[in-house]
């Protein structure tokens, strides 16, 4: 069996779930009932970050699909948490379920504008070679 970690902190309506490890076909299950759990009657919201996970395959998704669904239909919203270039998120990404499960998008622009920065920075310096002395 696989290792995952899933860490629930609620708080008056929020609870936010922290997944680690890796998720797969052999702990898909008992982390979505760990996952259903973590919801009561006064849940408002879940945050659940995936900064954490260092796999998730086919059932792992549809753990996060499953859940989603569920909130959905409870009207509980739901926030994923997953930066852009870590593994959770590529794959998400990847199945084209990246809105679906309302993954936060909000830092991408920071870690593009980042990113761009980062290579203008580089390009600045290579290209300081090239002045005349």
């Amino acid at each position: 069996m696989s290792d995952a970690s899933v860490e629930v902190q609620a708080d008056d309506g929020q609870v936010r779930v922290e997944l680690a490890g890796d998720i797969d076909m052999t702990n898909a299950d008992s982390v979505g009932e760990r996952l259903t759990s973590a919801v009561s009657n006064r849940t408002v919201c879940l945050e659940l970050d995936l900064t954490g996970v260092t796999y998730i395959d086919s059932a792992g998704l549809r753990t996060l699909s499953v859940l989603a669904g569920k909130l959905q239909r409870l009207q509980i919203e739901l926030r994923v948490l997953a930066p852009i270039d870590s593994p959770a998120r590529y794959v998400i990404d990847l199945s084209g379920m990246t809105e679906f499960l309302g993954v936060d998008q909000a830092g991408d622009e920071q870690a593009d504008s980042e990113q761009a920065g980062d290579e203008q920075a580089d390009g600045d310096q290579a290209g300081g070679d090239d002045q005349p002395t």
